[in-house]
Formats: structure tokens, sequence, C-alpha cells
């Protein structure tokens, strides 16, 4: 891993809120702390696993598809961090 690398996950690492980064495929590449303590996952658990595993769609009624824009805008980079609050308490 190169230095920017660690660099870069130490920062994602610091942040107060849940970090996802996912490739354009859906699957968990990265997750930080924070991840670990709202869902209540090991990191181990969820790199690799599809991002469902976190938001699956049956019990949250949501269509996590990409739409045609989303696919196009994720193809142009290797992976895609989404912030989620963790200062909120979630009603899941």
């Amino acid at each position: 891993m190169s230095s920017k690398t660690r660099k870069f996950e130490s920062l994602l690492e610091a942040v107060p809120d849940a970090l996802v980064g996912m490739d354009q495929a859906g699957d968990i590449r990265f997750v930080n702390h924070q991840t670990e303590s709202l869902f209540g996952y090991e990191r181990d658990n969820l790199v690799g696993q599809p991002i469902q595993t976190l938001a699956p769609s049956r019990s949250m009624g949501l269509d996590l598809r990409l739409s045609g824009r989303q696919q196009t805008e994720l193809s142009s980079r290797s992976t895609s961090v989404c912030p989620t609050s963790t200062s909120e308490k979630s009603s899941w």
C-alpha cells in the first residue's frame, strides 16, 4: 500500500461519520471505524461484501441498482465514498 493511500485512509478513519467505499460492482472496499460501530459489523466481515449488506433493499423498500448516470459516474473512478452520519439515530 502506498504512502498516499495510507495517509488518505488515516484521514478517513478520523472522520466522525461512517464512511463506506465501494467499487463499480457495488462491493464494499473500505469502511472506517464509525461504520463498524454504527452497523455492528467488523471491518473484515464487510470488505468484499455487496453494499446491500448494510442497506438490504427488501427491508428498506429501496432499489439499490445504479441508474445509468450513476453507473457512468462510478465508472470514471475506481471507488466511491459515501458518508452516513452517526450523529443521528437511525430509524431502521
